[in-house]
């Protein structure tokens, strides 16, 4: 019993202290948000300054969409070379090998008659060659 009530109190200790550790950690965060919100009022307060900031941002972002409307430009060239290099292949008779199948007939060898296929199925059958 006394064991139990050691055990116990020892959880609860350990259970304090990762209480305590939390809250402290809580107290610096809360304390880091009020520094920061007594630095933006103190922004707000002086509209030159947060005028000259956003100044800054402006001329940041132009350039950020100057370098875009380049690397747009660049893709829409690699997209019109793409599309032509597909069309050459598309008229020269390339295909998806994925999607398409070329049978070569010169290769086939006869079939010996045997069980037909299920319907629907299909079935294939090797040819036996003699030497």
């Amino acid at each position: 019993m006394v064991q139990k009530v050691h055990s116990h109190s020892a959880e609860m200790e350990a259970q304090l202290l990762q209480a305590l550790e939390e809250l402290g950690g809580r107290k610096q965060r809360t304390d880091m948000l009020e520094m920061e919100l007594q630095m933006l009022k103190s922004q707000s307060s002086s509209p030159e300054q947060s005028f000259l900031f956003s100044r800054e941002e402006v001329d940041s972002l132009r350039l950020k969409v100057k370098e875009l409307e380049g690397e747009r430009s660049w893709l829409e060239e690699e997209k019109r070379i793409l599309e032509a290099q597909l069309e050459r292949r598309t008229l020269r008779g390339s295909y998806d090998q994925s999607k398409t199948k070329v049978l070569h007939m010169s290769l086939n060898l006869p079939v010996q008659p045997g069980p037909q296929p299920a319907a629907g199925g299909v079935q294939a059958a090797v040819p036996k060659r003699v030497s």
